[in-house]
């Protein structure tokens, strides 16, 4: 019984061990991929959850479409749609298409955060 409990013992501390390493992995990674996003200024990348919330803003997102980091987050991607594509279901469209299909791509004006409409393309992708 003393040697069954020590090696189940060894086996929690390794899974414990196993885990920590595993998660300061992945805590690096994502911060490598961070510092990559982050230092993108030419395109606009940013993600959404599953109901269209902005969860993450990159610099070239607030540079070309004009909304903060701390305004846009937990707010609707809809937002840079025009009216029409509103009500036309377009950004409901993209999310189910990307993720239906993994991906989904769409051309079209842009509402800036001063209500200006810029010309662009959007690819979203399920992550």
């Amino acid at each position: 019984m003393g040697r069954r409990f020590v090696g189940h013992a060894r086996q929690a501390f390794l899974r414990q061990r196993y885990a920590a390493i595993l998660e300061t992995h992945v805590a690096q990674m994502n911060l490598r991929f961070d510092l990559l996003v982050e230092g993108v200024t030419d395109y606009a990348l940013f993600t959404t959850d599953h109901l269209g919330r902005v969860t993450s803003w990159n610099v070239g997102a607030e540079r070309m479409l004009g909304y903060p980091q701390d305004e846009i987050v937990g707010q609707q991607f809809s937002r840079m749609f025009t009216l029409q594509d509103i009500q036309d279901r377009a950004p409901e469209k993209q999310l189910l298409k990307a993720s239906q299909e993994g991906r989904a791509e769409d051309e079209g004006w842009r509402v800036r955060e001063n209500q200006n409409a810029v010309l662009g393309q959007m690819s979203s992708s399920r992550l």
